[in-house]
């Protein structure tokens, strides 16, 4: 679970850093859930998950894009559900952007 919410992340954040669009001429909230969707579709346990994309110095080449996955833990056994029922996994990256961002900045956006 833990690589999969890693996995998402690095995915995610590969896709804002190059200002992935699934059609030609998408930019800010369009674009922003076609980013997340695609980061969703790289991931196994997508249906839980949330993702959030910021950026903290502007939207320029070279500036910093943050991209958070957040998944609710899915115990498997019933052995450690007292303590695993409800928690949440998150795993943040940043990477430079290399194409200008025209995407809008996200916080928690459900996976489709």
């Amino acid at each position: 679970m833990k690589l999969d919410v890693s996995q998402g992340a690095r995915e995610g954040s590969r896709l804002a850093a190059v200002n992935y669009q699934d059609t030609g001429g998408s930019s800010g909230a369009t674009q922003t859930s076609q980013i997340v969707a695609e980061t969703c579709t790289r991931m196994e346990l997508a249906e839980s998950s949330e993702i959030s994309i910021s950026l903290p110095g502007g939207s320029a080449i070279g500036d910093i894009v943050e991209i958070a996955v957040t998944t609710q833990t899915e115990p498997i056994t019933g052995v450690f559900d007292m303590w695993l029922t409800g928690m949440k996994i998150t795993s943040t990256l940043q990477s430079r952007l290399e194409q200008i961002a025209t995407y809008a900045e996200t916080s928690a956006e459900a996976c489709p």
